[in-house]
């Protein structure tokens, strides 16, 4: 079997595997889409399916922000407007240099043609599937057979790390790693590859644009000690660099902007918060990589952590048992490498000695290790490949069964019952009777109380809440949006405006924010306290009461537009003169390096 035949073979094999493991997504009768309350208080409008426990570990990232903030960038997009900052949010937060925005993430093309629901479980389906055909064609390039390259690509695209967190925006970056480790061994091992260069740039300036700057810090770092063990010499270590370093002023139009945003921001990742770099895993958690039956579910009948596999983490064991021991120098070195970052990857996320300090070390303290554990999951599943190939000793058999069974164990671990198909983002009839009022008055905002309209769900609908939930807002906006009206506990932001305390003192900070109308669920009542200045105007799915005595408040001016011209300016001048200086590097008669395996 050629090369090529072998890639699409293997392609559509996965692409098999894939298929039963979602088979219901694909023939219709369930969706990927959690059920979360979306429009309504009591979850997506009109959806009358079941309600089984959600698939993955954070079904309401999806509700609460993904979903909506991408159909407003698809809008901004399709009007021909650059989607640099959301107004309907707050007093408004940046969009274009927010990290879980995706405002200018190359692999979500398809998503800013069509936001519906029916692109996102189609999106998120083949996701997963170029996950592992490029963890397939990295293992076929480090020397693994057929077999174990698809074992270790189901390996990786069916595991608990990508499966649980499918909708989560870190993805994005983690399913590109195998690629950048297959263009950056290719290049090392042909360093003067005109191809091999772009091929880097290409893969590290959609990277970087992913949406998920924790991610990319976390494989960054896999991707320079991957050079650093594999490269046969300086010449291929430059050219890998500047190749690495040109895909990245590409981005700098986004990361001037993000920058300035991180350097003002409120964020979940400080060095004291319980997602920072020195936190950890509880070792109980441990006991999930074999799968979730070895662990007991949380409340929603989901795993403490992700989860590998029995079969995977039995012939990860057998790899790593391979690499210590003689054998063919071309794969024990990439073998040994994997060992190497699977184990540090364990003692940091679990725990061991000293963890804490390196977690707290300046810019590693933003990264909660837990959540970004690409590295790890690719590295086992990686190693499951090597191991295949050390039981089955070349023998077709043996190594075709050990990697069907691996895929069958991954497929029968797949989390479900999934929910009946829905749209979370159908308006009900309130969102219309809002639209008409908030756009004939620019100015007026509103205010959700709980679920009802989840917050950054508004935006969805061009409607101005002045609510938000958000890991990149502005000290001095969250000191006024939030001070003296639901008094979150620092550093991390109140997720909802309850008011359940709703005073004057509260109700005026509001009516100074232009909050116009309040909703609240049909058996809400005002205090009396505060009952004179509120009417109810509304009560048909939800109460909407309108508040006496508001201000117009246009919201903020956006903020960056100044760094993100300079970064545009600083990528076209930058990106030619390190495109020159990667393909120059080396040129002339050398000694050609030998082909890594």
């Amino acid at each position: 079997m050629t090369r090529a035949a072998g890639t699409v073979a293997g392609a559509a094999g996965l692409a098999l595997v894939l298929g039963i493991a979602f088979f219901p997504v694909i023939r219709g009768r369930a969706t990927l889409l959690p059920v979360q309350p979306g429009v309504m208080p009591d979850g997506p409008y009109g959806y009358t399916g079941p309600r089984p426990a959600p698939a993955v570990l954070d079904p309401a990232a999806s509700a609460i922000k993904y979903l909506p903030v991408t159909a407003l960038v698809s809008r901004m997009w399709k009007r021909g407007e650059l989607p640099f900052w959301n107004p309907f949010c707050g007093g408004g937060v940046p969009l274009w240099a927010n990290g879980e925005a995706f405002a200018c993430a190359p692999l979500r093309l398809p998503l800013y043609l069509d936001p519906s629901a029916r692109m996102w479980n189609a999106w998120w389906l083949l996701r997963l599937w170029l996950a592992g055909c490029l963890t397939a064609a990295l293992a076929r390039h480090l020397g693994i057979s057929m077999a174990g390259s698809l074992g270790a690509g189901t390996a990786y695209m069916l595991g608990g790390y990508l499966v649980l967190s499918l909708n989560l925006m870190h993805l994005d970056v983690d399913i590109l790693l195998p690629g950048l480790l297959l263009a950056v061994d290719r290049l090392l091992g042909q360093p003067r590859s005109q191809w091999g260069f772009v091929a880097v740039a290409g893969v590290t300036w959609a990277m970087a644009l992913g949406g998920g700057p924790q991610a990319l810090a976390v494989d960054a770092l896999l991707a320079a000690v991957w050079v650093l063990v594999r490269s046969p010499g300086r010449v291929a270590t430059a050219q890998t660099v500047l190749a690495g370093a040109t895909g990245m002023a590409g981005s700098l139009p986004f990361w001037f902007p993000f920058l300035e945003v991180l350097g003002r921001a409120h964020h979940l990742h400080g060095a004291g918060a319980a997602r920072s770099g020195a936190s950890v895993v509880p070792m109980a958690g441990l006991r999930a990589l074999v799968g979730p039956w070895l662990d007991r579910p949380d409340a929603q009948g989901l795993p403490s952590y992700y989860y590998a596999g029995e079969m995977v983490l039995l012939l990860a064991v057998a790899g790593a048992w391979s690499a210590s021991r003689r054998g063919r120098a071309g794969t024990a070195v990439p073998a040994r490498l994997l060992v190497g970052v699977a184990c540090f990857e364990l003692w940091k996320i679990f725990g061991g000695p000293g963890s804490a300090a390196l977690g707290a070390l300046p810019g590693l303290s933003l990264i909660w290790w837990g959540k970004y554990a690409g590295p790890l999951a690719l590295s086992l599943a990686l190693l499951a490949g090597f191991g295949l190939d050390r039981l089955a000793r070349g023998r077709w058999l043996p190594g075709w069964g050990l990697a069907l069974a691996l895929a069958a164990e991954l497929v029968a671990l797949r989390p479900g019952p999934l929910p009946a198909p829905h749209d979370p983002l159908r308006p009900a009839p309130y969102v219309g009777w809002l639209q008409s009022r908030v756009h004939a008055e620019p100015g007026w905002r509103i205010c959700g109380l709980g679920t009802v309209l989840m917050p950054d769900i508004a935006a969805a609908f061009d409607l101005p809440d002045i609510r938000l939930e958000d890991s990149l807002i502005d000290r001095e906006q969250y000191r006024v949006l939030f001070d003296g009206i639901s008094a979150p506990k620092e550093p991390r932001l109140s997720m909802f405006i309850t008011l359940d305390a709703l005073d004057p003192r509260r109700l005026d900070a509001l009516r100074g924010l232009g909050v116009r109308w309040l909703l609240a669920w049909k058996e809400w009542r005002p205090v009396p306290a505060v009952a004179p200045a509120l009417v109810r105007v509304y009560d048909a799915e939800i109460g909407i009461w309108q508040i006496r005595g508001a201000r117009p408040f246009p919201g903020w001016p956006p903020r960056g537009r100044r760094l993100f011209w300079v970064g545009c300016w600083a990528a076209v001048v930058l990106v030619p003169v390190l495109l020159w200086a990667g393909l120059s590097v080396g040129k002339g008669p050398s000694r050609r390096p030998s082909r890594m395996i």
